[in-house]
């Protein structure tokens, strides 16, 4: 997974697969899916994003990562 937020032009992009990019769908306003040919969803793009996320939140990322682990 990659994050990257673009302070020039105020977009942040999740890229949560690497499979190629087929199609997009804007499910709300500034808020674009993007998904591979099988509509698993590889993208989250979104515009204006200093209008969602304060300056903070956009300058720092933390990942929670939680495994289950199974007992054999």
């Amino acid at each position: 997974m990659r994050v990257r937020y673009d302070e020039q032009v105020d977009i942040l992009y999740i890229r949560i697969k690497e499979t190629p990019y087929h199609e997009s769908d804007e499910i709300r306003e500034g808020i674009i899916m993007d998904y591979d040919k099988d509509r698993n969803i590889i993208g989250i793009e979104i515009l204006d994003a200093s209008g969602y996320l304060a300056p903070e939140e956009l300058s720092t990322v933390e990942f929670d990562i939680s495994r289950a682990i199974v007992q054999r």
